[in-house]
């Protein structure tokens, strides 16, 4: 759905349905496309052709007045872990942003 064609306005697109679904406590999740089924990760630890438990869509402002969209998304199977930003060793987490 998302691709090199007008990226950011389908991203932005995503986020608001994802954002509006949040507050309505409906149940989601994702899973990651991929053309092998098998337990290949990439680059950041995400299995591809697996679904993941979406917990929260919110925005969150770093101590830089960005802001940020987030997502936060649970493993069921608890095996592989994301590795890449803003993962849970992310040393940009601060006390004031886990609060």
């Amino acid at each position: 759905w998302i691709n090199e064609y007008n990226t950011q306005t389908k991203a932005d697109q995503l986020w608001s349905i994802l954002n509006e679904a949040d507050t309505a406590n409906y149940i989601m999740g994702l899973s990651v496309y991929t053309t092998s089924y098998d337990s290949t990760t990439n680059a950041c630890g995400v299995v591809q052709g697996h679904a993941y438990s979406i917990l929260s869509a919110f925005q969150m402002t770093d101590a830089d007045d960005v802001v940020h969209n987030m997502i936060m998304v649970r493993n069921p199977w608890g095996i592989t872990y994301y590795s890449g930003e803003w993962n849970s060793g992310d040393s940009r987490w601060t006390d004031a942003l886990v609060a």
